[in-house]
């Protein structure tokens, strides 16, 4: 194998494996469910990578063939489950589904590897990926105004995404193109393949920044959520506690029991100061 595709396929492999990293480090914290999606999607990711760099330590063909079909496989699972992990911030997933399409890949991948042999099955798992990316595009972009609002700023980042997901999926095209022309990395030209590694890298590296955005700014609009809440329940609180006081002093000055009014001042007195720390730990 080419040099510089065992070097990339390892820069690369190492960039998934910070995803795995970082999404286990969410799902620890947060112990959210959209984070399985993340974690799982990263680590069959890992698998592709590792598929790509051991099948040069064997000589029998049908290992290779397996090796690179399970590469194609890993691609195109490890998409949907990141696609699922981005989808399910927004909308509740219906797991079977996803058990379905996952058993969907490695069928097609089968079928298509009988008749057209391994490099159509790694090309396939690509158009899967990009179909998968453009449907979560064109929804975003269809509701653009509710996820904007949902997420902010960090959309953006999704938009580069996509532009790079495009140009890898031309360049990946060239390279396919090339192999079977050439049926080796050997006499393609460096240059092409660089770029299609660099897109590569470029991608995943925009995801896990897009993902960790996509975190923070929901989990910082969820705060704001709650501290408008928050103040506003406690305002209710602290017009209840001045009314209440009021009565008290004014039943005071006409020499009426105020025992109860003051058991209900501390009550509320209470929830008040409640209220104030849970808006502090947020």
């Amino acid at each position: 194998m080419e040099e510089l595709v065992i070097y990339s396929t390892i820069i690369l492999t190492f960039i998934r494996f910070i995803g795995l990293a970082v999404s286990i480090d969410f799902y620890f914290k947060m112990k959210n469910r959209t984070h399985i999606f993340f974690t799982l999607g990263w680590g069959v990711f890992l698998l592709a990578g590792f598929a790509v760099l051991i099948d040069e330590l064997f000589d029998i063909l049908l290992i290779i063939d397996i090796l690179k079909i399970l590469n194609g496989i890993f691609i195109a699972i490890g998409g949907l489950l990141i696609v699922c992990g981005i989808y399910s911030y927004f909308r509740v997933l219906n797991l079977k589904i996803i058990h379905v399409l996952n058993l969907l890949v490695i069928a097609v991948s089968l079928i298509i590897y009988i008749p057209f042999g391994t490099y159509l099955v790694r090309y396939s798992s690509m158009i899967i990926c990009l179909f998968l990316f453009i449907s979560l595009f064109i929804l975003m972009w269809l509701e653009r105004e509710k996820f904007k609002k949902i997420i902010g700023k960090p959309i953006k980042w999704y938009y580069i995404v996509v532009f790079f997901f495009f140009c890898y999926i031309n360049i990946y095209l060239l390279i396919y193109h090339l192999i079977v022309i050439f049926l080796s990395y050997k006499n393609i030209d460096s240059f092409a393949i660089f770029l299609y590694y660099f897109n590569s890298i470029a991608i995943t590296i925009l995801v896990i920044f897009f993902s960790i955005q996509l975190e923070y700014a929901i989990l910082n609009n969820h705060k704001f959520q709650l501290k408008d809440k928050y103040s506003h329940n406690l305002g209710n609180i602290m017009q209840s506690i001045i009314s209440s006081q009021e009565m008290i002093e004014e039943h005071n000055s006409l020499g009426v029991d105020t025992t109860a009014l003051e058991g209900l001042n501390a009550i509320k007195l209470k929830e008040a100061s409640n209220l104030i720390k849970e808006i502090r730990d947020l």
